[in-house]
């Protein structure tokens, strides 16, 4: 009996080790996810590769700039017609339009809504503006219309040089942005190497330090 009572005391003082070893294991794991998860929040290195990426698409795009150029100005060439035709309704201001239905105190009111000239009417745009009906919208469309009728497409014209000057602004513009960006994103590189750097140095031991734990804890819970 007694020698029953000891073996059911040593089966007892058995398990509970094996649960606590077990206990241990867990909290050992849970220890080491932790440390794994600031590792991976601020010392991966996928933020510095996609800073990268970023950068090496701004480069591409920046070499392609007088491509982009030559092609903008093959799509004014294409459009010369409309280009053409366009400069020749902005020679005539909404405020002087010819329209007799529409008085001087209307003709103020486009101009609030980007309607300057014959080539911002577009029927759609002038009935957006308050007071302006189907009847006068047709006025200004018909206003357009004899605008239009003075146009005369001249083949041998090219490019006017104030949409050349346009082309470049824009690609001027564009460029600096580019190479401002080039510029802020290498001391960004930088920075952030810096901070993962630093926080690699500071969870290497934490990191190493889990890892044996968890190993011992593991091994202790298989012996018991």
């Amino acid at each position: 009996m007694v020698c029953f009572a000891i073996a059911k005391g040593m089966i007892s003082n058995a398990g509970h080790g094996k649960t606590r070893f077990e206990s241990e294991v867990r909290a050992t794991e849970a220890r080491l996810r932790v440390i794994q998860d600031r590792w991976q929040r601020e010392a991966s290195e996928e933020p510095f590769r996609i800073r990268v990426s970023d950068l090496k698409k701004l480069a591409e795009e920046h070499a392609q700039l007088p491509n982009r150029r030559q092609q903008k100005l093959r799509d004014l060439e294409r459009d010369l017609y409309n280009v053409q035709l366009r400069h020749h309704l902005e020679r005539f201001p909404v405020a002087s339009a010819d329209t007799p239905h529409v008085g001087d105190n209307r003709k103020a009111m486009p101009s609030s809504y980007g309607i300057d000239d014959a080539a911002d009417v577009a029927a759609t745009a002038v009935e957006a503006v308050p007071g302006f009906g189907q009847f006068l919208t047709a006025q200004m469309m018909n206003w357009r219309r004899s605008c239009e009728s003075k146009f005369k497409f001249d083949a041998r014209g090219g490019i006017d040089p104030v949409d050349i000057q346009r082309v470049d602004q824009d690609i001027a513009k564009r460029r600096m942005e580019i190479e401002l960006m080039l510029s802020r994103g290498q001391m960004e590189l930088t920075e952030v190497r810096r901070r993962i750097i630093i926080v690699r140095g500071q969870l290497q031991d934490q990191l190493q330090k889990a890892w044996m734990e968890m190993a011992q804890a593991q091994a202790n819970a298989r012996a018991a």
